[in-house]
């Protein structure tokens, strides 16, 4: 190419790549919260066209790719009863406490559509969804909003709990109740229950990615 064609072609490489940057940036991106939703998108992460996750869980998941984001959350000491050297989840959600400057930094950062995905029935995302999604519907971003409701074996309180907290949503939400799964396939052991969870989970979040 001789160096007049090449100066003249150097709009076009920059339009090109300034385009491409843009397309990146408003592809899908998926906020991971919780634990079993950390662990479904890290499994099945080459299959889905997402261009970055942010992963909010108090474990990094194994295999991070260094182009995804990770912010640490880990229930407080006091969601906690102690008995001599182990720990149990106590049946309480405390008061709501500002959202984490860090998922706000995030939240904000983000110029695409967000796709929030938890799985309700522990900690993490009972507590932590019902203020991702009302800082998102507040900051007007374009979001979705998918969840599960836990199986009734996963504990009464925890059940109704997810059931309150879906109900005060605002917003583009979807919710799977796992229980549906139970009445459609019979009484599954609790290892095929999950697994047909993450199945109806991983088919709906395709779903919305087109």
């Amino acid at each position: 190419m001789k160096r007049r064609d090449f100066v003249k072609s150097i709009p076009a490489i920059a339009i090109s790549t300034t385009l491409s940057q843009y397309a990146i940036q408003r592809q899908p991106h998926l906020i991971a919260l919780g634990t079993s939703a950390s662990k479904l998108i890290q499994e099945n992460l080459t299959n889905l066209k997402l261009y970055r996750v942010t992963f909010i869980n108090d474990k990094k998941p194994e295999n991070f790719q260094s182009r995804n984001d990770f912010i640490e959350y880990k229930s407080p000491d006091t969601a906690y009863n102690y008995y001599s050297e182990h720990r149990f989840l106590k049946n309480e959600i405390p008061s709501e406490t500002p959202l984490p400057t860090l998922i706000q930094q995030k939240i904000d950062s983000i110029q695409g559509k967000i796709i929030l995905l938890t799985g309700l029935g522990r900690f993490t995302g009972s507590f932590l969804y019902p203020q991702i999604t009302r800082y998102l519907y507040s900051s007007n971003k374009e979001s979705h909003f998918l969840c599960s409701l836990p199986f009734e074996f996963e504990g009464e309180f925890w059940r109704k709990t997810a059931l309150e907290l879906v109900g005060k949503i605002q917003g583009d939400q979807k919710i799977l109740d796992l229980e549906e799964l139970r009445r459609t396939k019979g009484n599954l052991s609790i290892r095929s229950a999950f697994g047909e969870a993450d199945k109806w989970m991983m088919e709906e979040l395709i779903r919305i990615l087109g």
